[in-house]
């Protein structure tokens, strides 16, 4: 019902007025004015429902109003704890994007609700008291962005990747071009909608599932709530991976005759292997790697410049090659293939570790770091057994994220022949 209203309010309405519901989990970047009737007293709260319209797509300048009484002790306790924030804003050029990092680290360790009731409770202004809270939030705002310690730092997908816009859309137009391939092989197709640029809709062939919105670049996730982004993550192209790599294990080899000037003549054949790299744990790396034996001259040879040549299928112009027996020695071709091919993924998995043993001596030191804070906070609850259950329960989840990076520095290397092709150039 969410996505129904949320569309909507993108298409007809003008006005979209919601309860604390709309906070979170919903996208309004296509509009750009926000009041806020109710002020929460948890400025994280506030945070999220100004996230929802100051985000990526957003195209204008975003005005938030917020309602206050004057002359309220309310008013006096959120005009202490803001000021400290908007200092914080300030001093650090990236506080601002950080903010809400920031705010749910320091909720962990005050109760902005406890602030509130107090100051309310008293019915009187303790200026010095306040003044000390919030200096005291100021403190641990400034150490957060100094030392970087937000949330936990654990993720799967933690880690800096180098995906610029051109990658990302090179990737979108590589899942399409598979599911066109697919469903054109078993009779479907895949049908974009009229005046709905970037929107699809198609039938599977195999399961008669029908598959609507369907949109592969990110951008046009932008322009309606309803969108199915499909990525090569995705459930259903999961699925459908699952399904064609069982299906096809029989056809595993291929004639084919490639047009390409500069290897015109040459004759010999494509092995493609697959190096798997994983912990069980985070998501298995996987490295296809083609070596293309030459039997130019008669002998055959490991040709690594060709091999170079079949690392992107997509610049490839070939066709299938009919005819009869090979007059090649297959046998020689795999011995040669497979001793070249074991030190290239030897030489990639060690290259791997590496990567993921830096990274995870940076994880465990502000694994350290996000621990020593959380401990602190738990050591000034006053009441005796809450803070002994709190701190039991800290150290319980301390050894269990210990017992995690522990296994994910276990990885294991599996290598596997995926396809034999023989090529002839012309």
């Amino acid at each position: 019902m969410r996505i129904v209203q949320v569309e909507r309010f993108r298409q007809q309405a003008q006005f979209l007025i919601s309860t604390d519901a709309g906070g979170e989990g919903i996208n309004l970047q296509f509009c750009h004015l926000l009041v806020n009737y109710d002020l929460p007293w948890n400025p994280m709260r506030l945070e999220q429902r100004i996230g929802r319209i100051d985000r990526i797509g957003q195209e204008h300048d975003v005005k938030v109003v917020n309602f206050q009484l004057a002359d309220t002790v309310e008013q006096r306790v959120r005009e202490v704890i803001e000021s400290k924030l908007a200092i914080i804003r300030k001093e650090f050029a990236d506080g601002e994007d950080k903010l809400a990092d920031i705010l749910s680290t320091l909720q962990d360790e005050f109760s902005f609700e406890k602030i509130y009731l107090d100051a309310l409770l008293k019915r009187q202004q303790d200026a010095a008291a306040l003044e000390t809270v919030a200096r005291q939030i100021y403190e641990r705002a400034k150490a957060i962005i100094e030392e970087e310690r937000f949330a936990l730092p654990f993720s799967n997908l933690a880690g800096k990747y180098p995906l610029s816009p051109q990658i990302i859309e090179k990737r979108a137009g590589k899942t399409k071009q598979l599911l066109e391939q697919y469903l054109r092989a078993y009779g479907g197709a895949l049908n974009q909608y009229r005046q709905r640029e970037g929107f699809y809709y198609f039938q599977d062939p195999g399961t008669g599932k029908r598959m609507q919105n369907v949109i592969f670049q990110q951008k046009y996730a932008l322009e309606r709530e309803d969108g199915e982004l499909l990525s090569l993550n995705h459930p259903y192209l999961a699925e459908l991976l699952r399904y064609l790599d069982d299906n096809l294990q029989d056809d595993m080899t291929a004639r084919l005759v490639v047009r390409e000037n500069k290897f015109k003549g040459d004759k010999g054949f494509l092995f493609i292997y697959r190096l798997t790299v994983t912990n069980y744990i985070d998501p298995a790396r996987h490295y296809f790697l083609p070596c293309y034996v030459s039997f130019a001259g008669g002998k055959g040879r490991v040709n690594n410049r060709i091999s170079r040549y079949f690392q992107d299928f997509d610049q490839l112009d070939y066709a299938e090659l009919v005819m009869g027996s090979l007059p090649y020695n297959l046998d020689e071709a795999i011995t040669l293939a497979q001793g070249a091919v074991q030190q290239q993924a030897e030489a990639f998995f060690f290259e791997t570790r590496e990567r993921l043993d830096k990274k995870l001596l940076d994880e465990e030191e502000k694994f350290k770091k996000y621990y020593q804070d959380k401990e602190l906070a738990v050591n000034r609850i006053a009441v005796g057994n809450i803070r002994e259950a709190k701190r039991k329960e800290l150290e319980n989840d301390r050894q269990t994220r210990l017992r995690e990076l522990a296994r994910r520095r276990q990885m294991a290397p599996s290598l596997n022949l995926k396809q034999i092709a023989y090529v002839e150039f012309i």
